[in-house]
């Protein structure tokens, strides 16, 4: 039930990063602006923690989820209604994202109110299969919405689909009202994130979530003709495909998380992930190379979600005060390469076509993973637990 009531999170980013490119390329509009478009509108992943303490005041959290619930639906039934035009599509799916960004934080600090530590792994496989895994799945049916019917009937179906899950948040234990005005909160959290960089291993360590270690990033949507892709198959891949393979992702990684360290997962999933966009750069422009590369993209993601859900969950635990505000700052700290990395991808087509983007991707992600296996390997060695980048953001739990 965690993981169906958070879908609306994945539904939104499946429009944004699979319905989206394969329609505006139909509409003959280039991968570049389409970059730029996908980078803009999925920046509040990065940005939207800054607006994250209100989470935490004056009203429920189950309030604040249904508030940024309904902005959410809103702004989805004008992105498909005005799909044409550019600037106003933009704008909805900047504000519409913005909004269920924060529906997922609100959801998630209040899960937390009640999690046990033991449900860690498995409540971020099923929210990362729900987030991940309907991506692919909604975005698909977008496509053939927007194909199959008239514009206000698609705009319909869409919503009404993209609103049902919300239904759900009633059936979960009252959430606490906090005590705390918000003005105490907000100067907590800048004072607390201002003494955080103050410190040189929490630099270390927000520097592991800033640079591009697992991103997956690559807009495969916007680039399914260069390898003989038909819209098709394209939506096929971007959708239903490729949410089957990342829930099993989601899914393989609850074991692998109690063999391995969750943050080992999170950076060897990122290389493995290079090596499968390397050995598409220098492998033929077929479709069968497409489907590979895609599908083996999407296994890894998930592994790599879930690993960093499974720690994410650890760091905040259970009754804290700032949890939204806390899941809001981490979140935004990995998602960010998410946003550079597509309009990078972006850059490298435009220089080089696809070679160019795949390059781009491969080569920035090694680059990123390498320093950062090399860090973690000497700090296990060298017994400096305490220090691991994971470790010392427990430093803000109030």
């Amino acid at each position: 039930m965690m993981g169906l009531a958070n879908t609306p999170y994945g539904f939104f980013s499946g429009f944004i990063m699979t319905s989206v490119p394969i329609l505006l390329r139909a509409q003959n509009i280039s991968v570049e602006q389409i970059a730029f478009i996908v980078t803009l509108a999925a920046s509040p992943m990065f940005w939207v923690f800054l607006a994250s303490p209100i989470l935490d005041v004056r009203f429920t959290r189950r309030f604040y989820s249904i508030l940024f619930a309904a902005i959410a639906t809103v702004s989805l039934l004008l992105a498909v209604l005005l799909l044409r035009d550019i600037a106003i599509l933009t704008a909805c799916l900047v504000v519409g994202y913005a909004a269920i960004c924060l529906y997922n934080y609100a959801f998630q600090s209040w899960m937390t109110e009640f999690m046990e530590e033991h449900h860690y792994a498995a409540v971020g496989a099923s929210n990362n299969i729900s987030n991940l895994g309907t991506a692919g799945v909604f975005g698909g049916l977008s496509v053939l919405a927007v194909r199959m019917l008239p514009v206000p009937y698609d705009a319909v179906v869409l919503t009404i689909l993209f609103l049902s899950p919300f239904i759900l948040i009633y059936f979960f234990p009252a959430a606490t009202r906090p005590k705390r005005d918000s003005r105490e909160v907000f100067r907590t959290f800048f004072g607390d994130l201002y003494a955080l960089c103050r410190r040189q291993t929490c630099r270390y360590g927000l520097l592991v979530f800033v640079v591009p270690v697992c991103s997956f990033a690559l807009p495969f949507a916007a680039v399914g003709v260069e390898f003989n892709a038909s819209e098709k198959w394209s939506t096929l891949l971007n959708g239903p495909a490729a949410s089957v393979v990342c829930s099993l992702g989601c899914l393989f990684a609850i074991l692998a998380c109690r063999r391995i360290s969750p943050r080992m997962i999170y950076v060897l999933t990122g290389l493995v992930g290079a090596a499968v966009t390397g050995a598409m750069m220098v492998a033929p422009r077929i479709l069968l190379v497409f489907i590979l590369g895609r599908l083996l993209y999407s296994f890894f993601q998930g592994m790599c979600y879930t690993a960093f859900s499974s720690v994410l969950y650890g760091i905040v635990g259970r009754n804290n005060v700032l949890a939204g505000t806390q899941l809001a700052l981490l979140s935004a700290a990995s998602n960010l390469p998410v946003s550079y990395m597509t309009a990078l991808d972006g850059v490298g087509f435009a220089h080089a076509g696809i070679q160019g983007m795949l390059a781009t991707d491969t080569f920035v992600t090694i680059a990123a993973c390498v320093p950062i296996l090399i860090f973690f390997g000497r700090v296990k060695r060298l017994g400096l637990e305490v220090q691991e980048p994971i470790s010392v953001l427990k430093d803000m739990a109030i």
